[in-house]
This record gives C-alpha cells, sequence and structure tokens, in this order.
C-alpha cells in the first residue's frame, strides 16, 4: 500500500503531509492558519500542468506572468 507522513502542530492545526493516497494523487499537501511565507533570493518557479489560486485557474501549461 502507500503511505504518508505528516507533521502537524496540535495546537494550531498548521500541517505538512507527504501523501500517496490522496484523492488527487500523491503529493505534499501544506496547510498553514495564519500565512505562509516563502522567501527566495533567485527564481521561484512552478512547472505545473494546471496552476490554480483558491480554486481559481491562473494558467493552463507552461505561460509567463
Amino acid at each position: 500500500g502507500k503511505e504518508g507522513l505528516t507533521i502537524r502542530d496540535k495546537d494550531s492545526g498548521d500541517m505538512i503531509e507527504f501523501d500517496g493516497s490522496r484523492e488527487t494523487g500523491p503529493g505534499i499537501q501544506i496547510k498553514a492558519t495564519a500565512a505562509l511565507v516563502i522567501e527566495v533570493d533567485g527564481l521561484f518557479q512552478v512547472d505545473a500542468s494546471a496552476v490554480l489560486l483558491n480554486g481559481r485557474k491562473l494558467a493552463d501549461g507552461a505561460q509567463q506572468f
């Protein structure tokens, strides 16, 4: 079977989950209750077949913003 690993803050519910059995397929889920901050000194690149933000599709396939 497929296995997963979840690291969860018991008080806030914030978590990082590596899961191979999710309905959407293997992947990583990050849940943050207050903020999720990504700091990059260089390039931030997303390679995906589709990009969603709050359920809205931002891009299908390779595009530049």
